[in-house]
């Protein structure tokens, strides 16, 4: 049931983008899914996997035309199943639209988590190595909570890391591109940074 929710999740976000867009949004889920599969059989304790992911999500931001630099020239998402503008829904749609691609890797973390846990329950153990099962006395599942929420973390804190420099970056430049919306932008930059951690701790 919660798997089936994520994927209807996805199909909305791809739903909220500009047609122009649906493309860009389908190579970024086809790479974050290529990582997927590429990790499945790696070392729990591999890092790399959150990594990937994270920056994968930054490209996307650029693939989906939400640049660091100018304020979104889009807002079509906000107007999805709706006749006019709605206070909650349209900001609720953007909001979405613009995090998409943070939203999958998110949902990505929690795909690995979820095939952890199905593998434990089948008897099949598909990337956590045997000598790994019981580190410091853990249990099995415990130790896949404690991998889930390292993953989490990790790729809040690049995601954040990364952002974050970008709008320094806009805000250093600010003399240069003062037709731009500067204020706005770092505005709009505050709340995905917002949703980003709000997100990543209900994840944990």
């Amino acid at each position: 049931m919660k798997r089936n929710l994520q994927v209807y999740l996805i199909l909305f976000m791809a739903l909220l983008q500009a047609p122009t867009r649906i493309l860009y949004f389908a190579m970024v889920l086809s790479a974050m899914r290529f990582t997927a599969y590429f990790f499945k059989r790696v070392e729990a304790k591999n890092y790399l996997y959150p990594i990937f992911l994270s920056f994968t999500s930054y490209v996307g931001l650029f693939m989906l035309n939400y640049t660091d630099r100018k304020l979104p020239d889009n807002f079509s998402a906000a107007f999805i199943g709706l006749r006019s503008f709605n206070i909650v829904f349209s900001l609720v749609f953007t909001g979405l639209s613009m995090i998409s691609t943070l939203i999958l890797g998110l949902l990505f973390i929690s795909f690995s988590d979820q095939d952890s846990q199905y593998s434990q329950v089948e008897g099949v153990d598909l990337y956590i190595q045997k000598e790994e099962l019981s580190p410091g006395g853990l249990g099995i599942t415990n130790y896949s909570k404690i991998i889930k929420k390292r993953n989490i973390i990790l790729y809040g804190f690049l995601y954040n890391t990364v952002m974050i420099s970008a709008a320094i970056k806009v805000l250093v430049y600010r003399d240069h591109l003062e037709d731009e919306g500067v204020m706005q932008k770092f505005m709009v930059d505050g709340a995905l940074y917002s949703a980003i951690m709000i997100c990543s701790y209900f994840m944990l």
